[in-house]
């Protein structure tokens, strides 16, 4: 049996929309989605702060991941550079 990696890669995002769905349900008032002001980039990103328990620097590192995957390198230098420069000021706090 072969593998084939497009079907799969689509079952998956399939799944995630699915996901994104049922977490917006759950955690946004039905007003609010339907009036359209719970776009799924809240979603996902509500989302993603749970899956990590609020972490910033694994929120960062799959920022960074995310960015790295199309092709934005010269913006997570940068990006990188500022997380060092604020992580600093915290730590000075």
């Amino acid at each position: 049996m072969s593998y084939d990696y497009d079907t799969e890669a689509n079952k998956i995002l399939s799944d995630l929309k699915n996901v994104i769905a049922k977490y917006k349900q759950l955690h946004f008032t039905p007003e609010a989605i339907d009036e359209g002001e719970v776009k799924d980039t809240q979603v996902v990103g509500c989302l993603i702060s749970d899956y990590f328990d609020y972490n910033s620097e694994e929120i960062f590192e799959m920022s960074r991941s995310a960015f790295e995957d199309i092709n934005y390198h010269s913006f997570n230098q940068e990006f990188q550079k500022i997380w060092h420069k604020e992580l600093s000021k915290s730590d000075e706090s």
